[in-house]
């Protein structure tokens, strides 16, 4: 009899342990870790879409959500780059789109290929030198979205930010005089 008193004890203080080990997530490794508040304070909206995805894909571990959320943004910045800042939601292929939306967060994201007909710096700007130059010729002043159009009828692949650095790069005008 002696020795069920301390039995009986570390036994009731061992349910208890166990008890609120599994009301509170760390049994099971369920515990989410905060977004510090440091960070809600500087940035709260990107907080608040990392504290988001971060609840839909379970991810438990702070650095590994903010790996995650790393790894989202370069597939979706790719798919900008390749596709355009906002038509990349249509126009780019429904696996990379899916893959950008509903990847499970064990598995990192497929960066999407960019397409080899992707033309070079130097092909972008001699062929935009020879649109402008011809239409200078005929006294023609382009504007940057006529570039784009005769670029693209060219079969050039362009997205709107490039076309932005292309025109800089030659120097045109947004606007046509």
């Amino acid at each position: 009899m002696h020795a069920a008193m301390p039995v009986l004890f570390v036994t009731v203080i061992e349910g208890i342990r166990h008890l609120i080990r599994r009301w509170v997530g760390l049994a099971t490794g369920t515990r989410r870790e905060r977004v510090p508040l440091s960070r809600w304070l500087l940035a709260p909206v990107s907080s608040f879409m990392l504290w988001r995805r971060m609840v839909l894909w379970n991810v438990t571990s702070y650095p590994r959500g903010l790996q995650l959320e790393y790894l989202h943004l370069e597939a979706v910045s790719a798919l900008h780059q390749v596709h355009g800042r906002w038509l990349w939601r249509w126009k780019a292929p429904l696996s990379e789109r899916t893959a950008v939306r509903l990847q499970l967060a064990g598995a990192a994201f497929p960066t999407p290929q960019i397409p080899q007909q992707q033309d070079s710096d130097d092909q972008l700007i001699q062929a935009a030198q020879a649109i402008v130059a011809r239409a200078e010729q005929r006294g023609v002043r382009l504007s940057q979205m006529d570039l784009a159009a005769q670029l693209r009828a060219q079969g050039h692949r362009i997205a709107n930010e490039r076309l932005r650095w292309l025109a800089t790069a030659i120097g045109l005008r947004r606007e046509p005089v």
